[in-house]
């Protein structure tokens, strides 16, 4: 009987000092409510570290070293008005590099990349592209002085290829020569060596940052492409997988909204043919 009554004092007092705790800590706990009520949720706004790489014309580092280019132009004169609880600040990095980040967490978006498989471990997509871009094959019209050449006769010169990523069935057979370039600027060097008559035509997955380029160097009267019968290439904006959802939800609900009203497609037009002005908005939510 002693050693039953021993048994059960101490119970007792073990019970009671672990209320005393309990009473204690949530005592703590309401009285930091009460001076802060947002304590131990998650913030209500967030600032975004969103990376880009060099991609004219969607963005790029300007001179002064900060971005440029019209998807930058998109984001802080139509997409910013528009959204509240989430700001963002740019980050350059190079493709490689970013790609990384994006995977270990330091940048929580990128403006813009190809949807692709492989990068869903990682990356949740934006729920629509904001461009589908179509791949060509570029020549110099000085070699197809009659008419524009067909497919079938750029296929039997040599091309060179800016990603080979992405290529469709009908450069993969046997009896097209390619010639991959690799590194930075790549499309820069293929236009670099298409008029210097180093290759005879050459191909890319996207055709518009090429006409950027052939506007800039004042050569579009000197190189013709021809669009590739392949899928189109969509390009998103991505986030970080360590993105709350809350914070990815609230910014992709509204850059759904804003393409709705404004197509970044139009404002890619007026920015490649030098309209400083971008067009109205349409009607919508």
């Amino acid at each position: 009987m002693l050693a039953l009554a021993a048994n059960f004092y101490a119970w007792g007092v073990g019970m009671y000092y672990w209320c005393k705790i309990v009473v204690r800590y949530t005592a703590t706990w309401m009285l930091l409510m009460v001076i802060n009520p947002s304590w131990g949720q998650e913030p209500a706004s967030r600032v975004l570290n969103i990376g880009y790489f060099d991609n004219p014309p969607h963005i790029f580092i300007s001179i002064g070293g900060k971005p440029s280019g019209a998807a930058f132009r998109y984001f802080e004169e139509v997409l910013r008005p528009r959204v509240e609880g989430v700001d963002w600040a740019w980050e350059y990095q190079p493709l490689a590099r970013l790609l990384r980040s994006l995977e270990n967490g330091s940048l929580d978006g990128a403006v813009f990349l190809i949807g692709s498989k492989s990068r869903a471990r990682y990356l949740d997509y934006s729920s629509v592209p904001f461009f589908v871009d179509r791949p060509s094959i570029f020549f110099l019209k000085s070699r197809f002085p009659a008419r524009e050449p067909t497919t079938d006769k750029l296929l039997a010169m040599e091309i060179d290829v800016t990603n080979a990523g992405y290529l469709p069935e009908m450069l993969t057979g046997k009896r097209v020569k390619l010639s991959v370039l690799a590194g930075e600027a790549v499309e820069e060097r293929a236009l670099k060596r298409l008029i210097m008559g180093r290759s005879g035509a050459f191909y890319s997955p996207t055709t518009e940052d090429i006409l950027y380029w052939l506007s800039a160097y004042r050569m579009a009267e000197q190189v013709g492409h021809v669009y590739i019968d392949s899928k189109p290439l969509e390009l998103f904006f991505v986030f970080s997988k360590s993105v709350p959802e809350q914070f990815r939800v609230r910014l992709d609900k509204e850059m759904t909204n804003t393409l709705k009203v404004a197509p970044y497609s139009r404002f890619l037009e007026h920015y490649r043919l030098g309209v400083e002005s971008f067009p109205p908005l349409q009607k919508g939510p």
